[in-house]
C-alpha cells in the first residue's frame, strides 16, 4: 500500500541503532499502445511489426501472441511472416498496470490502380470515341496494352491512356509495373441503339369499339424524341406526330420514331383489322310446362358458342328463369323468352326468342258410383275411365280410414277387382303433361245374414193328406222351402207352404238385395202306423262298371207294400216299381213304400256315387328324350305319374315302331336303346280308368368342331406363344380341354392358351349336351439363334481428334437386324441405332445386336481410346459481390477433374495464368477457360449474380379500436438470417415473424430483415387507434313497467374496463341514486326510477359517472336525464 515506511538498524553487540525514512507512491498511469505501421510490405517474407508504448520512460515488459510470429515475443517488437490479426499485452512494471491491444496486419496492395475518366459511347452520327484511363497513383515505368472483345474495335493507341475506338464491346486495359504486378481495366463502350418503336399490338375495329388507340409506353418520350405516323391505305391517324394515335379505319399502320440527339431512329407497324361478325342467337324450339315438368330447360346450343360469347336469357315476368346467363337455363312459367348472344371480342350481338306455353289442364274423368259387397257377391269389380287407351297411365289404390294411400297397395289398370270394404282411388295421368285426376270410390259391405225360423215340429198323421208349416222371418225376404228325402211341397215359396209327408223341412230365405241366405229346420215325424222302408248301399259306377242294382226294403202294417222309385238327376233304367231297380247314372233315388191297406207312406233316399277319374302319367325327361354319346340306353321312369283317386296303378310299356324295350313291360321303369316309338298305358286299378302316352325317341350323337390355328415359334424375347382355337364350337353347351406335350392337364378352360415350351399340344370340344367331343393337334416350334456382334473402333481420341468412328458392320446385317450403342461413361454424338456411331469421349462402349424375329440379342464391347488425359469438368465455387459494393464478387477453381499438370486459367478470353482466383468481379457473365501441359482446354459460362435485397411485407395500414389485439406478419421473400422489429419494446420477442399487439395509441412499428450477403429490406406499417365513445347513457327512460325503457343503465364497449362511480340528482342537488365499481350493461346496477321506496315524479335529473378504459383513463361524464311517466 502506499505510504511513508521507516527501517531501523540495531545493533545488538553495542546497541548501536539508526533510522531511515522511504515514502511508496502509487502509480495510476496506464500504458497506451500505438502500431506506427501494419501493412505487410510486397515481395517479402518478413515484417517487423513495432510498438511504440506511452509513457515512453516506463519499465515495461511485453507479451505478443498471433499465427505468423517468428521469433521472441518479449520485447516492444515481433517478426511476423504473414498478415494476421497479432495481440500485445503490456504490463507497467512500475504500477503493475495492464493494457492489451490488437494489431490488424494487411497485406501491401501492389498492383497498379487504374481509373476511367469518363465512360465513352458511340452515337448513329459518330461512330468513334476515345477511352481516357488514368492511374490513381504515379505508376513509373508501368507498361499498358489495350485489348478487346470480338466485337470491338481498337483502331489506334493499344499502349496508352487514350486509345480510340470504332465499335461498342468490352475494352481491357492490363498495367504492368516495373515489378511485374498487373492491374486490370475493363471498359464497356457501349453505342446509341435505335429507340423502341412499338405501334402497339395489332388491333380491330368492333361492334363496341368503333375507333382504337395505337401507340405504347415501350416508346419512349422526351424532348429529344419526335414520333411521325402514317397509313399505308386510307387511314387518316390522328393526332399524327404524337406517341399515341387514334383510328377508325381498318388499314396498316407505319409509326417512326427519331432520337435528334442520337440520330438514331426505328419504324414499327401495326395491323388495324376490322370485326363486326354478329353471332347467332338460336333460343331452340317452343316448349311446354307440364304437371309432371313445371320447370322447362330451353336450348340455346344453337347459338355461336365459344369463351368469348356470353349469353342472357329474359322474358316479361320476374323470377322466372334460373341460370339466366346459361345456354341451358331453367324457366317456371309461360310466355316469351329472349336470348342475347354477345360476342365479348368485339360487342357485336343477336336475339332470338322461344315460346313456353302452358300445357298442365287434368285429364276428363268421369265420376265412378260406389257399390257394395254381398253374401253372393264377394268380389267387386271396379272400373275407371279414360278418354282414349292410349297416352294415360291408369292406377287403382286401396285407401286407410285417414284417406292415405295403403303403402304397397296400388296395381296400374283401368280395373281393380275389389274383396273388401273400403275406400278406394282411382287416377288418370296424361302421360304427355303428367297431369293426374283422381276418383274416391267407397264400397259397402252389405252382407248382414237375416234371421229365420221354420216352425215347431210336428207329426203327419196317416190320416192327415197335409200339413201347413208355420215359418217366420224378416219382412222383405224372399222364402223358400225344401225337404231333405225330397217330399212334395206346395207354396214352397210362403211362409206357411202345405206338406204331404213326414221328413225334414228346410226354410231358406234371401235377401234379394244382398243375397244373403238363412236357413232353419223343422221335423215332420211319421205316424207309428206308418210303413218303414230303407235302400241299401250300392255299388259306385266307374269305368267299366256303367250300371248298378239299387236294393230296397220295407214293412207295412198290412204285410202289403206297393214299390216307387224316382230321382231327379239320375236315370232309372228298369224296375222303377220293384224293390231292385236299375239305375245308370249318378244323383239322388228316392224310394215311397206305401200300404195299401191305410194309404201310409214310408220312404228313404240313396245316392249313387260315380267315380270315373283317369290317372295322369308324368314321365320324367318327357318331351325331349334322345339317345347321345355317352348315353345309348335311356332309362324311362313313369314312378312319377298320379292316380286322380288315390289307389294303385298298373303299367303297360309296349314298342310301336323300331324300338327295343329292356326289362318289365309291366313296371313303372324301364329302358331302351334303340330309336323309335313307344307306348305307355296305365290303368287306376280301382276303377279301371287309364291314360296313354306315345313316348318318341331320338338320338343326339353330333361330334363338335376343334382347330387350332398355327401358331409363332418360341424366341428369345418371345418366351410364350398363344394357341388360338376361336374357330371351334362355341356355346354354353361346350367346355374345352388342353394338355401340353407331357398329356399333362392343363388347367386352362378357354379358346386361348400361351404355351411356352416346344412340343405338340393336344385341345378338346366336349359337347355337354350330348357327350360328344372332338380333339384337335398343334405343334409349336422354337427359334433361339443368336446373332453376330462384332464393335471396332477407328483412331484414338487427342486433343486434335475429339471424335473417333465405332463400326459394327462386321456383325449380323440384314433387316430383321437392329442395332443400339450404349456407354455409362463415354459419349456418343451419333444417332445410338445406327451400325456405326461417332464418340467424343474416352471409356467402353456396347454394340447391342436384336433379330427382331426371334428377339435374341449377342453384345460385343469395345475401349474408345484417348492419348492423353482431357480435361472433363472442374469444381469451382462463386462468390457474388455483397450488398454493400465492396470488394466485388469472386470466382475460384477450386479441383480439375481429368488433364495433365500444370494447368493455367484465363476469364474473358484473357492471357492464361496460374492464378485459380479471379477477384473484384461485378455482376455478369464470365467465361473461364482452364488450360492443361498438353494445350487441352475446357472452358465454362458462369454468372456473376446481383444480389438482390429481401422484401418485406406488413401490408396496408391499419385502423383498429381501442382495447382490441391485431395479428401483424412480416412476410418476407426469401430465407434471411435475421428479424427485428422495432420499437423492440413493444415486443415481447422483436425477433419473431408473427407478432400480436396491442397499442394504446396509434404508433407506427417497423420491419428490418437481413440476409447471408449482408442485403437488409424493411417495411412499416401505422396502426390507427381510435377512441370511440365508450360508454351510452340514454337521455330519457320510461319506468311504467311496460318492460320497455324501464330501468335508466350505462352501456360500454369492450374499451371500458369498469363504471367507478354512477349518481343521479334532482333538481335541488338531493342524491336520489348512487352506485359504485360495477360492469356497464347491467340493469341490476341502474336506476328504475324510485326513491327510498317511492316512484318519482317525472322530472329532469342530473347524472354523474366515472368511468375506468382499459387504457387506465378515467373519463368524467355528466349530463340530463328526463323521467317520463
Amino acid at each position: 500500500m502506499p505510504g511513508a515506511y521507516l527501517l531501523e538498524v540495531y545493533n545488538t553487540d553495542n546497541g548501536c541503532h539508526s533510522v531511515d525514512l522511504v515514502q511508496v507512491f502509487q502509480s495510476d498511469v496506464i500504458p497506451r499502445i500505438i502500431f506506427p505501421n501494419t501493412i505487410f510490405p510486397c515481395q517479402q517474407d518478413s515484417f517487423r511489426l513495432t510498438s511504440f508504448v506511452d509513457p515512453p520512460d516506463g519499465i515495461f515488459s511485453y507479451t505478443w501472441s498471433g499465427s505468423g510470429i517468428i521469433g521472441n515475443t518479449d520485447s516492444a517488437f515481433v517478426s511476423i511472416n504473414s498478415p494476421g490479426v497479432y495481440i500485445l499485452t503490456v504490463t507497467d512494471l512500475t504500477g503493475n498496470c495492464t493494457t492489451i491491444d490488437t494489431a490488424f496486419v494487411i497485406e501491401q496492395n501492389c498492383e497498379p490502380c487504374l481509373t476511367l475518366v469518363e465512360p465513352a459511347s458511340l452515337t448513329c452520327t459518330n461512330g468513334t470515341a476515345i477511352l481516357e484511363v488514368s492511374f490513381c497513383e504515379p505508376c513509373t515505368g508501368c507498361t499498358l496494352q489495350w485489348t478487346t472483345n470480338g466485337s470491338g474495335i481498337l483502331i489506334s493507341g493499344e499502349q496508352t491512356l487514350t486509345p480510340l475506338v470504332g465499335a461498342a464491346g468490352i475494352y481491357t486495359l492490363v498495367a504492368t509495373d516495373t515489378l511485374g504486378f498487373q492491374a486490370t481495366l475493363n471498359v464497356t463502350v457501349t453505342a446509341a441503339t435505335n429507340p423502341v418503336a412499338d405501334a402497339g399490338q395489332d388491333r380491330l375495329i368492333t361492334c363496341d369499339s368503333l375507333s382504337v388507340t395505337l401507340g405504347s409506353f415501350n416508346t419512349p418520350a422526351g424532348a429529344d424524341i419526335v414520333y411521325q405516323w402514317s397509313a399505308i391505305g386510307s387511314g387518316v391517324p390522328s393526332p399524327d406526330n404524337e406517341r399515341f394515335t387514334s383510328v377508325n379505319v381498318p388499314d396498316n399502320y407505319v409509326l417512326e420514331v427519331l432520337n435528334l440527339q442520337t440520330g438514331c431512329s426505328a419504324t414499327d407497324t401495326v395491323l388495324v383489322g376490322i370485326n363486326q361478325i354478329t353471332p347467332l342467337a338460336e333460343a331452340g324450339p317452343d316448349a311446354e310446362i307440364t304437371c309432371s315438368q313445371p320447370l322447362v330447360v330451353l336450348n340455346g346450343t344453337g347459338s355461336t358458342l365459344g369463351s368469348n360469347i356470353t349469353y342472357s336469357w329474359t322474358t316479361g315476368t320476374s323470377g322466372c328463369i334460373q341460370g339466366a346467363a346459361t345456354l341451358n337455363p331453367i324457366v317456371s312459367c309461360p310466355g316469351i323468352y329472349r336470348i342475347l348472344v354477345r360476342n365479348t371480342l368485339n360487342g357485336c350481338t343477336a336475339i332470338d326468342s322461344v315460346l313456353v306455353e302452358n300445357e298442365n289442364v287434368l285429364p276428363p274423368l268421369l265420376a265412378i258410383p260406389d257399390t257394395s259387397l254381398t253374401c253372393t257377391r264377394t268380389e267387386v269389380l271396379l272400373t275407371g275411365n279414360a278418354p282414349d287407351l292410349t297416352g294415360y297411365t291408369t292406377q287403382w289404390c286401396i285407401l286407410d280410414a285417414s284417406n292415405n294411400v295403403v303403402p304397397g297397395s296400388c296395381m296400374p289398370g283401368l280395373e281393380f277387382l275389389a274383396t273388401q270394404p273400403g275406400r278406394y282411388r282411382f287416377t288418370l295421368q296424361n302421360d304427355t303433361t303428367g297431369c293426374i285426376a283422381i276418383r274416391n270410390v267407397t264400397v259397402l259391405d252389405a252382407r248382414q245374414i237375416p234371421a229365420v225360423e221354420a216352425g215347431t215340429s210336428a207329426t203327419l198323421f196317416c190320416t192327415q193328406d197335409s200339413l201347413i208349416l208355420s215359418g217366420s222371418a224378416d219382412p222383405n225376404l224372399e222364402y223358400q222351402w225344401s225337404a231333405f228325402g225330397g217330399s212334395l211341397i206346395n207354396n214352397a215359396q210362403t211362409l206357411s207352404p202345405t206338406i204331404y209327408q213326414p221328413d225334414t223341412y228346410v226354410l231358406q230365405v234371401t235377401n234379394v238385395l244382398t243375397n244373403c241366405v238363412a236357413r232353419d229346420t223343422v221335423v215332420i215325424l211319421q205316424d207309428l202306423n206308418a210303413p218303414s222302408g230303407s235302400i241299401g248301399l250300392p255299388d259306385t259306377l266307374n269305368c267299366t262298371v256303367n250300371a248298378v242294382t239299387l236294393s230296397g226294403q220295407g214293412t207295412t202294417a198290412s204285410g202289403n207294400i206297393v214299390w216307387e222309385w224316382a230321382t231327379n238327376e239320375g236315370n232309372i233304367l228298369s224296375g222303377a216299381a220293384t224293390p231292385t231297380p236299375v239305375v245308370n247314372q249318378r244323383g239322388f233315388y228316392f224310394l215311397t213304400i206305401k200300404d195299401p191297406v191305410n194309404n201310409c207312406t214310408a220312404s228313404d233316399t240313396v245316392f249313387v256315387e260315380e267315380n270315373r277319374f283317369s290317372p295322369n302319367i308324368s314321365l320324367a325327361g318327357f318331351p325331349g328324350l334322345q339317345l347321345t354319346c355317352t348315353e345309348d340306353t335311356l332309362t324311362f321312369d313313369a314312378s312319377g305319374s298320379a292316380s286322380a283317386t288315390g289307389m294303385p296303378l298298373s303299367f303297360q310299356w309296349d314298342v310301336i315302331a323300331l324300338g327295343n324295350l329292356i326289362g318289365n313291360p309291366t313296371a313303372s321303369i324301364v329302358q331302351a336303346d334303340r330309336v323309335g316309338t313307344y307306348r305307355l298305358i296305365v290303368t287306376d286299378v280301382s276303377n279301371t280308368c287309364r291314360d296313354t302316352l306315345t313316348v318318341p325317341l331320338g338320338a343326339s350323337i353330333t361330334t363338335p368342331v376343334a382347330v387350332v390355328a398355327p401358331p409363332l415359334p418360341l424366341g428369345c424375347a418371345d418366351t410364350e406363344t398363344t394357341l388360338n382355337a376361336t374357330g371351334s364350337s362355341e356355346g354354353p353347351q361346350f367346355r374345352y380341354e388342353w394338355r401340353d406335350p407331357a398329356g399333362n392337364l392343363l388347367p386352362q378352360t378357354g379358346l386361348l392358351l400361351q404355351a411356352s415350351e416346344p412340343g405338340t399340344y393336344s385341345f378338346t370340344v366336349f359337347n355337354t349336351n350330348n357327350g360328344c367331343q372332338s380333339e384337335a393337334l398343334v405343334t409349336v416350334i422354337e427359334n433361339q439363334t443368336l446373332p453376330f456382334a462384332v464393335a471396332e473402333a477407328e483412331g484414338l481420341l487427342d486433343c486434335e481428334t475429339q471424335e473417333v468412328l465405332l463400326d459394327g458392320s462386321n456383325s449380323s446385317t440384314g433387316p430383321q437386324y437392329v442395332y443400339t450403342w450404349s456407354t455409362t461413361v463415354g459419349v456418343i454424338l451419333s444417332p445410338v441405332n445406327e451400325i456405326a456411331v461417332n464418340v467424343g469421349a474416352a471409356g467402353p462402349y456396347v454394340l447391342t445386336v436384336r433379330d427382331v424375329l426371334n428377339g435374341c440379342e449377342a453384345k460385343d464391347t469395345v475401349q474408345a481410346e484417348a492419348v492423353g488425359n482431357f480435361i472433363s469438368g472442374a469444381t469451382l465455387s462463386l462468390l457474388p459481390q455483397a450488398c454493400d459494393g465492396q470488394n466485388g464478387g469472386t470466382i475460384v477453381v477450386e479441383s480439375i477433374q481429368g488433364g495433365t499438370e500444370p494447368f493455367f486459367f484465363a476469364l474473358n478470353s484473357t492471357i492464361f495464368t496460374a492464378t485459380q482466383t479471379f477477384r473484384y468481379l461485378l455482376p455478369g457473365e464470365y467465361r473461364l477457360q482452364i488450360q492443361d501441359a498438353n494445350g487441352c482446354e475446357w472452358d465454362t459460362l458462369l454468372t456473376m449474380p446481383e444480389l438482390m435485397p429481401p422484401t418485406v411485407d406488413l401490408g396496408p395500414d391499419i385502423n383498429m379500436e381501442l382495447g382490441d389485439t391485431i395479428r401483424i406478419e412480416a412476410l418476407v421473400n426469401a430465407p434471411y438470417e435475421s428479424l427485428l422489429w422495432s420499437p423492440s419494446s413493444a415486443f415481447a420477442d422483436p425477433t419473431v415473424p408473427v407478432q400480436r399487439v396491442s397499442p394504446s395509441e396509434t404508433m407506427a412499428f417497423t420491419v428490418v430483415v437481413r440476409d447471408e450477403f449482408g442485403c437488409v429490406g424493411s417495411d412499416d406499417i401505422l396502426i390507427t387507434v381510435s377512441k370511440p365513445s365508450p360508454v351510452f347513457i340514454p337521455d330519457a327512460f320510461s319506468p311504467n313497467g311496460d318492460g320497455q325503457n324501464d330501468v335508466l343503465m350505462i352501456f360500454g364497449g369492450k374499451g371500458v374496463r369498469t363504471i367507478e362511480a354512477f349518481n343521479i340528482f334532482d333538481r335541488w342537488g338531493n342524491l336520489v341514486f348512487g352506485q359504485r365499481q360495477f360492469q356497464p350493461n347491467d340493469p341490476a346496477f341502474g336506476w328504475d326510477g324510485n326513491f327510498e321506496g317511492r316512484p318519482m315524479n317525472a322530472a329532469v335529473y342530473v347524472y354523474y359517472a366515472e368511468v375506468v378504459l382499459e387504457n387506465g383513463e378515467v373519463i368524467p361524464l355528466k349530463g340530463d336525464i328526463i323521467l317520463m311517466r
